[in-house]
């Protein structure tokens, strides 16, 4: 729980920061298995 308004916009934008890059990482994981799985 934040306290200062300040922390708490910091709290949200990391949060969907978090979120955005997990999304990625996710996305770039099944491309790289796309590709291996073309030279198996």
């Amino acid at each position: 729980m934040a306290k200062l308004s300040e922390t708490a916009e910091t709290s949200i934008g990391i949060t969907f920061l978090v979120i955005n890059l997990s999304t990625l990482l996710r996305q770039i994981s099944c491309l790289f298995f796309v590709f291996i799985s073309e030279y198996l």
